[in-house]
């Protein structure tokens, strides 16, 4: 009987000795980078080997470190070994060896990001990846990819469809992983298009009680939740009623796989809550029937948050009146419209960080409030929050107090306008 089996084994190095592994495949099919050793499932680099039968004796062919590549190399053998089986003769394409199919790796990392990542950076990634491929046509393997082709031919194509500098450099990042997981880093981060770094941007105390002034009290509970626990959009809301320890006064970001949530770098973490915050939860636990602490109408996660603020900030009369945006091929503006990119809920955790920052609170401990895998994340709020300390007022005054301006007078204000 012809064989028909194929697998793939990975060389890694642990503890400073080399093994030859099975490396961990998800329950859908796709290998992953981790391998299984002495019981343990361990995060080791290495290259992977593919593995068959052929006239009775053991083959192996030597791959990259891509999971891609392996993955498509053992769907090929698979397929190449079941066509023998059925005694159909097959040659096997030599011109393209070692070199892996560009759509192929798209395709595949794609389904990896949707199945690992959040949402949104899947959709951040497709779109990264569709340009990408649109960008170099005739271009059938990733190893024929230059680099001239990221530098000209991709950054133009964004240049072209009108986007930011900002995205354009989040959307460079997002090839720049891509490529490195097929093991082809023919860039780096370094080549990324610049941009300004803005300023971190925080709710004011004025503006918050207008806000919440504005809510009604299911949407003044979530906003000040977002306030009072500094979590993420995803993580508002996956949370449930499980998370809370009421007695405590904290709030845990849990996984929760039957859900398909996990957090940000797969850590968990418990944050203190507010007394205010935890008063009114339990008045909210009180009627609530859901699991879910912020469910929607159909008693899942509510994917509207964001509408819901801005909803919100047009009912209260809180828009600036100066933004415009593209609403179903037409400009609206936010005077009329819930448009207004001041209110946004990524705001709220912003103002989190820097009010505890402010009162005093240690940077390591925001870091782990925030979830932040390190502390150079965090610090960009020590900058936020420069000049805003008690006491730097007075200090700025007594630099200048020796120096006599005399104020304006009216008719030297006429002369300026």
């Amino acid at each position: 009987m012809a064989n028909r089996v194929a697998w793939l084994t990975k060389r890694v190095k642990i503890g400073g000795q080399w093994f030859v592994r099975k490396p961990i495949v998800k329950p859908t099919g796709f290998v992953t980078e981790k391998v299984e050793h002495n019981g343990q499932t361990v995060h080791a680099p290495g290259t992977f080997v593919l593995e068959w039968y052929e006239a009775g004796k053991r083959q192996r062919k030597p791959l990259s470190e891509s999971t891609s590549e392996a993955q498509g190399a053992l769907r090929k053998k698979l397929q190449t070994l079941e066509a023998r089986a059925h005694g159909l003769t097959v040659v096997e394409d030599k011109g393209a060896k070692g070199k892996v199919s560009l759509e192929a790796a798209v395709r595949e990392y794609l389904e990896e990001v949707k199945l690992n990542r959040a949402h949104k950076t899947h959709l951040a990634y497709k779109r990264a990846l569709g340009m990408l491929v649109s960008a170099n046509p005739g271009c059938e393997f990733v190893q024929d990819l230059e680099r001239r082709n990221l530098m000209v031919n991709f950054i133009r194509a964004m240049k072209e469809a009108g986007l930011g500098d900002r995205t354009q450099n989040n959307l460079f990042g997002a090839i720049v992983t891509f490529l490195h997981a097929q093991n082809h880093s023919v860039v780096t981060r370094k080549d990324a298009p610049d941009y300004t770094e803005t300023e971190i941007e925080t709710y004011s105390t004025e503006e918050l009680g207008e806000l919440f002034g504005a809510c009604t009290p299911a949407e003044r509970l979530v906003f000040q939740f977002f306030l009072g626990t500094g979590c993420r959009e995803r993580e508002v809301m996956f949370a449930t009623w499980k998370d809370v320890d009421l007695t405590a006064g904290t709030f845990t970001v849990k996984a929760k796989p039957a859900m398909g949530f996990k957090p940000k770098d797969s850590e968990e973490r418990t944050i203190p809550v507010p007394s205010t915050l935890v008063r009114d939860l339990k008045a909210r636990k009180a009627t609530s029937k859901s699991l879910l602490i912020f469910p929607n109408g159909q008693e899942r996660p509510n994917g509207h948050l964001l509408r819901d603020l801005k909803n919100v900030a047009l009912r209260g009369e809180l828009n600036c009146g100066h933004c415009d945006s593209t609403d179903e091929g037409k400009k609206v503006t936010c005077r009329t419209h819930a448009v207004c990119e001041q209110f946004y809920l990524h705001k709220f955790r912003h103002t989190f960080a820097c009010m505890h920052l402010l009162a005093g609170v240690d940077v390591r401990t925001v870091q782990l409030w925030l979830g932040h895998s390190d502390l150079e994340t965090t610090s960009c709020y020590l900058k936020a929050i420069s000049g805003k300390q008690k006491g730097v007022r007075e200090k700025v005054d007594a630099t200048f107090a020796e120096i006599t301006v005399q104020p304006m007078r009216q008719s030297e204000v006429a002369m300026i306008q």
